[in-house]
């Protein structure tokens, strides 16, 4: 279920990355919610390109908590941003690299050929399709997480595991 106030913030963030252009996707528990699984997200993520990041990052210079940064862990790397829309945290990620278990880095993928769309309240909003969140899920280690979503991707008819699906 998606709280309340990320409402009036998923829609903003929508506006700004359509206003601008972008490739972008929502990512994480919103993405997993979007797709109709029962948890509750506690923050939004965005990932976009390096560029993406970058603009949406001056759009929002006001709402800053961690600025824009190259932020490297053990299993992810990506341009990096935190903001805070009223109470509603927002994690934007650009040009996403993650770590293979050869200890190479995968390189950044383009998001165009890994967005599916949605309609959600009236807006058609792009997703990461749900086999790309599985591999990712994988590789930073949320193995929990990358079950649950090959489990829902089985059970699901191939029009929505392929094409997108309708949430209003």
């Amino acid at each position: 279920m998606i709280p309340g106030k990320f409402i009036p913030v998923i829609k903003k963030l929508a506006s700004q990355c359509e206003q601008l252009g972008l490739t972008w996707a929502f990512t994480g528990s919103l993405n997993l919610v979007m797709w109709g699984f029962d948890l509750e997200p506690h923050d939004i993520d965005l990932e976009t390109d390096r560029n993406g990041a970058e603009r949406i990052d001056n759009l929002n210079a006001d709402r800053v908590v961690w600025p824009l940064h190259l932020r490297e862990s053990e299993v992810m790397q990506s341009w990096f941003a935190r903001y805070d829309f009223e109470g509603v945290q927002v994690e934007v990620m650009g040009d996403c690299r993650y770590r293979l278990p050869d200890g190479n880095w995968v390189d950044p993928r383009l998001l165009d050929k890994r967005i599916q769309r949605v309609v959600w309240q009236g807006l058609s909003l792009p997703l990461l399709n749900l086999v790309d969140e599985q591999e990712i899920c994988t590789l930073m280690g949320r193995f929990e997480k990358a079950r649950r979503i090959r489990t829902w991707l089985d059970e699901q008819p191939a029009p929505t595991r392929n094409n997108g699906a309708s949430n209003d």
